[in-house]
């Protein structure tokens, strides 16, 4: 047997659990409280930097690794490289 056509909970209804933990937190911003103790002169730097660290996964998109398909050429001699080197403004 078939459920009928339109059954069941509707689109973006919070579960059970959702809901629950909706009223447990109220008006509580995790994102708020990580901002204030940002702020703070009290806190350590590394602890800043932890936090804007795990911040900026939710702020800016992660970047995949490209392969490049460029050759490298690798001098091992010191008389090319200085060759080369001098051609350039290095």
């Amino acid at each position: 047997m078939q459920k009928p056509e339109h059954s069941g909970r509707k689109k973006g209804t919070p579960n059970k659990r959702t809901k629950e933990l909706i009223e447990l937190f109220g008006d509580y911003n995790p994102a708020e409280s990580l901002l204030e103790i940002l702020k703070s002169d009290k806190v350590p730097i590394d602890l800043k930097i932890k936090i804007n660290l795990d911040l900026m996964g939710y702020l800016y998109p992660k970047r995949k690794s490209v392969e490049s398909k460029e050759q490298v050429l690798l001098f091992t001699n010191s008389e090319a490289v200085n060759e080369i080197t001098g051609y350039l403004d290095i």
